[in-house]
């Protein structure tokens, strides 16, 4: 048995993946963030009385409060010491 994984093994190739970086993912998410925070602040800007106006503030409300969290997450990683 061990000699059959010995052979499995030596055939298979190394797989060279990319670690997991939460700091990316959540940079990522930023970038969403003020994309949306964008297309909001346009519906109000462009589009005052329109019936959607009152949805465009409360997300823009939420966009502005997840960024800061985000942000705060970054700031936390950036902080921590490499492993």
């Amino acid at each position: 048995m061990a000699e059959i994984n010995r052979q499995l093994a030596a055939g298979r190739a190394e797989r060279q993946t990319k670690r997991y970086s939460a700091a990316e993912d959540i940079a990522a998410s930023l970038a969403y963030l003020r994309a949306a925070h964008g297309y909001f602040t346009r519906v109000i800007e462009q589009h005052a009385k329109s019936v959607w106006m009152a949805d465009a503030r409360m997300k823009l409300r939420r966009i502005e409060r997840f960024t800061t969290i985000y942000r705060r997450i970054l700031a936390n990683i950036a902080r921590r010491p490499a492993p």
